[in-house]
């Protein structure tokens, strides 16, 4: 996966190439809007896994990306699953340090991507995997 140009989905078979204008994203099918800048979409990435993908825009343009589950999965097995498949994909992280929940933080730097993984406390401990763009 080539990171650095944009995210790569399986299905629909696209990648989601950085700083791509709002117009360009509106036509992916079965995109829906929640805010001014925030859409999601399902699709599948990271060898099968089904997700639903979050496009954070800034300026009307795509500069960060959230993967979420599809399905419901304990945390700790979600954790694992996500933490082997970026593994697979990106090699090992570039930065890890403990987090919350007994969980660690680790971090993927390719270019100008950041790749996040991480458990944070909010409400409840919850999962986070995030690639951002950096221009």
């Amino acid at each position: 996966m080539e990171v650095e140009r944009g995210f790569q989905l399986e299905k629909p078979e696209i990648v989601l190439e950085w700083e791509t204008p709002l117009d360009r994203l509106l036509v992916i099918d079965g995109l829906q809007q929640v805010t001014n800048e925030y859409y999601v979409m399902s699709g599948t990435a990271l060898d099968g896994l089904a997700l639903r993908v979050g496009l954070h825009l800034r300026h009307k343009r795509l500069v960060r990306i959230e993967l979420l589950r599809q399905s419901e999965m304990a945390l700790e097995n979600s954790y694992r699953d996500f933490q082997r498949r970026l593994e697979v994909t990106f090699g090992a992280p570039d930065v890890s340090h403990p987090a919350d929940g007994g969980y660690k933080f680790f971090e993927w730097k390719r270019g100008k991507v950041s790749i996040t993984h991480s458990v944070i406390e909010r409400f409840a401990l919850e999962e986070f995997v995030f690639f951002s763009y950096v221009s």
